[in-house]
């Protein structure tokens, strides 16, 4: 279990391809971002909330006005978008923990399975979290594994060969 959403991503890096090279799930928490992903930090929501959208920096205003313009889209709300870029994330098993207070959340959420995004809103969606991938996925380059490894690479014995597919 990790923290992953459109808000932080840092899984990707090593815990994401490593479930997928083990064919295991992911069951990762914060899929809200503590609610910033939810649609209650949108200019102009007057909603009782914990915090003012100016507490945001930059790059979470940015990605909280794009989850919004996609919900619009589609006619969901927020929350249920960010649910689905999570829930369909292409690198590995994924299975969202919902963290709700009421019921009337878990059903909003749960509301998130009943429809999916399409190919251009998950790209859409990706790029706007403005996130680099970096170390380890930048450390070794594709066909680089014997200059990593030296003899010891020809020795490995991948039953599966190793995905550095992100989103």
């Amino acid at each position: 279990q990790a923290p992953y959403s459109l808000a932080e991503r840092d899984i990707e890096r090593a815990e994401l391809p490593a479930a997928r090279y083990w064919d295991m799930a992911v069951l990762p928490w914060g899929i809200l971002n503590n609610g910033v992903l939810t649609g209650k930090y949108t200019a102009g929501n007057t909603d009782p909330k914990r915090m003012d959208i100016a507490e945001l920096d930059e790059r979470r205003q940015h990605l909280v006005n794009v989850l919004q313009e996609v919900a619009d889209e589609v006619g969901r709300k927020p929350s249920q978008v960010a649910i689905n870029w999570v829930r369909q994330c292409p690198t590995a098993q994924v299975i969202p923990i919902l963290g709700v207070r009421t019921l009337a959340q878990l059903e909003d959420n749960l509301a998130a399975l009943e429809w999916e995004l399409t190919p251009d809103q998950l790209d859409h969606l990706t790029k706007a979290t403005g996130f680099e991938h970096g170390h380890p996925l930048n450390f070794v380059p594709r066909g680089a594994g014997p200059w990593v490894y030296g003899t010891t690479y020809e020795r490995t014995d991948p039953h599966r060969p190793v995905s550095f597919e992100t989103r």
